[in-house]
């Protein structure tokens, strides 16, 4: 069996999942939600609690017994989260899932972080312009700033789905109940980028 390589793309909400194989091909893609009713003390005590429902996630799945030799996870976002407080409690939940993560994977697996720019660079240079004056690619350059009066800003998970669509046919996206793309597509989407 190919060594294998796991692609996450981490929210409190909804965690997007995709294995590939050594060849990039798409073997896997998934989502799990670490939502629960169970009333928590604190802040805290509700991030370790959904990221042990993503633990328990992952053993069902058996991932742990696969030869996933490589995850890649993407950074949480710190310049449009918001606020301090959502920038710290993301964070915060990467630390907690990641120390769970090197426990189920041990020391067979490395584990990665990338930015949320350079992922996107990289799995998808349609999307960027070498800048001949700064040296280096520009991501999104190519688009125009404005669609239909919106800002690109607003469709930018949805190229990203698009280009993953393009790129992986064989992939099944879900709609929600009024026939729109459900959310839990771009998560999944940027797991593959």
């Amino acid at each position: 069996m190919d060594n294998l390589i796991m692609g996450l793309d981490v929210s409190t909400s909804c965690v997007g999942i995709s294995i590939f194989n050594e060849k990039g091909e798409l073997l896997e893609l998934t989502h799990a939600n670490p939502s629960h009713n169970y009333n928590t003390l604190n802040q805290m005590e509700d991030l370790d609690y959904k990221a042990n429902i993503l633990k328990e996630f992952f053993l069902e799945k058996k991932w742990h017994h696969k030869k996933i030799k490589k995850i890649i996870i993407e950074e949480p976002l710190m310049a449009a989260t918001g606020t301090a407080h959502v920038a710290a409690m993301l964070n915060q939940f990467h630390g907690i899932f990641y120390v769970k993560l090197r426990a189920l994977f041990k020391d067979n697996t490395k584990i990665f972080y990338i930015n949320e720019y350079d992922a996107r660079l990289n799995a998808f240079p349609e999307l960027s312009e070498y800048d001949q004056k700064r040296k280096k690619d520009i991501l999104w350059r190519p688009i125009p700033h404005k669609i239909n009066g919106h800002s690109i800003k607003e469709y930018r998970k949805m190229l990203i789905l698009l280009l993953v669509a393009q790129k992986f046919p064989e992939i099944s996206w879900s709609l929600n109940n009024n026939k729109t793309i459900n959310k839990k597509n771009y998560d999944m989407a940027d797991s593959v980028a």
